[in-house]
C-alpha cells in the first residue's frame, strides 16, 4: 500500500492553530464478514511521513504519524538547527505541518534555508564591512596636499566632497548563502590647519545599501545611514598620522519571501541599528621623482549594536533580540 495523501493541501502560513495530520486515522477497507489476510506493508511518498496498519476483525485502518525527524535530512549544521527549531514549534503549527507534507528531503532542505533568517547577520556583515568608506575618504584627505607641502594652503583647501559607490559579492559556501551589494552616497567634510603640521576636520554623509541575497532565500533588504565624524591628521617630517572617529545610524529595511513545502510567505522587517568606529593611520611618504609613494598601515575597531524586532508576516516570521558585534 502507497500513502499518498489525498488531502494534501498546503497549509497557509498563518498564526492560527489547525489540525495536524499526524494521529489522522482512515478506514481503508470494511468488510462485515470479515478479514482475511494483511497487506504487505505502507509504502510513503512524503520524508517524514508514513502510516501504521491496524487490523480489526471487521475491518483495515490506517494510522498517519510521523517517522523521521525533520533534522534527519540536514546537510549543514545551519539547516539542522533550523529543523530542530521547526520541530519544536509542535503539531498544530502551520510551519511544522507543512514541513511534514514535504515530499523530499532536498525540498526540505530549501525550506530550512527559506526559514533560517540568515539575511540578518549579513546585513550586520555588511554594514560593519561598509564603514571602511569613511576611514577611506579620511584617509585620502588627509593626503600630503592639505598640509600645505604640496603647495595648497588651508584657505584654498577646508571643505571637501566626495561621492560613494560601491558593488560586492560574496560567494555561497556549505552553510551560508551567497548575496549581491551595492552602495551609493556623499560624504562632506570640512577641516582647517590648527598648526602649520596639524589638521583638524568633521565629517558628515549619508549612504544608502542594498543586499540581495540568493542560494534560493529569496531575501533582501536596503539600509539608510547617516554619518558624522571627525578626524586629526599630523605630519611629522615624512611621517603622516592620522586619528579618527565616527558614528552612523542605520534604518533597515528587509524582506523575506518564504516557501515551506507549498506554502508562501512573506516577512517584513523594520528596525535600527547604530555602528561605532575609531580608527588610526600611520603612512610614511618616499619621494621618488617624479612620483611619490606612501606606504602605510592602518587599524580599525568598530562596534555595531542592532535593535531587537518581530518581523510582519505569517507563521514564518522571526524574532530576534538585540545583538552586539564587534570587529577589528
Amino acid at each position: 500500500m502507497t500513502l499518498a495523501l489525498l488531502d494534501n493541501t498546503p497549509v497557509a502560513l498563518n498564526s492560527a492553530p489547525i489540525q495536524s495530520v499526524v494521529g489522522r486515522q482512515y478506514n481503508v477497507l470494511q468488510a462485515a464478514n470479515g478479514i482475511n489476510g494483511q497487506f504487505g506493508s505502507v509504502t510513503s511518498n512524503y520524508a517524514f511521513l508514513g502510516g501504521r496498519l491496524d487490523y480489526a476483525a471487521t475491518g483495515v485502518a490506517l494510522n498517519i504519524e510521523q517517522t523521521a525527524a525533520f533534522n534527519s535530512v540536514a546537510q549543514t549544521p545551519n539547516q539542522a538547527a533550523v529543523a530542530t527549531a521547526a520541530e519544536q514549534l509542535g503539531a498544530g503549527n502551520a510551519v511544522y505541518e507543512n514541513l511534514l507534507l514535504t515530499q523530499t528531503p532536498a525540498s526540505a532542505r530549501d525550506s530550512f534555508q527559506q526559514l533560517s533568517g540568515e539575511l540578518y547577520p549579513a546585513i550586520g556583515s555588511v554594514l560593519i564591512n561598509d564603514s571602511r568608506q569613511i576611514r577611506d575618504a579620511v584617509g585620502e584627505r588627509l593626503g600630503a596636499s592639505v598640509f600645505g607641502s604640496e603647495g595648497n594652503t588651508a584657505a584654498q583647501d577646508n571643505v571637501w566632497i566626495k561621492a560613494l559607490g560601491a558593488w560586492g559579492k560574496t560567494d555561497s559556501r556549505d552553510d551560508t548563502a551567497g548575496y549581491t551589494t551595492s552602495l551609493g552616497g556623499l560624504l562632506a567634510g570640512v577641516d582647517g590647519n590648527v598648526a602649520d603640521d596639524t589638521r583638524l576636520g568633521v565629517v558628515a554623509g549619508y549612504s544608502d545599501s542594498s543586499l540581495s541575497m540568493g542560494s534560493g532565500t529569496h531575501s533582501r533588504a536596503s539600509v539608510d545611514s547617516y554619518h558624522l565624524g571627525a578626524y586629526v591628521g599630523h605630519e611629522i617630517g615624512a611621517l603622516r598620522l592620522t586619528l579618527g572617529g565616527a558614528h552612523s545610524w542605520h534604518r533597515i529595511d528587509a524582506q523575506r519571501d518564504v516557501q515551506v513545502g507549498g506554502a508562501a510567505g512573506k516577512q517584513k522587517s523594520k528596525h535600527d541599528a547604530q555602528s561605532t568606529q575609531v580608527f588610526t593611520e600611520a603612512a610614511y611618504r618616499i619621494r621618488l621623482q617624479p612620483a611619490t609613494l606612501e606606504p602605510f598601515a592602518n587599524l580599525a575597531y568598530v562596534h555595531l549594536n542592532t535593535d531587537s524586532f518581530t518581523e510582519k508576516g505569517d507563521a514564518a516570521a522571526l524574532s530576534a533580540g538585540s545583538d552586539n558585534r564587534d570587529a577589528v
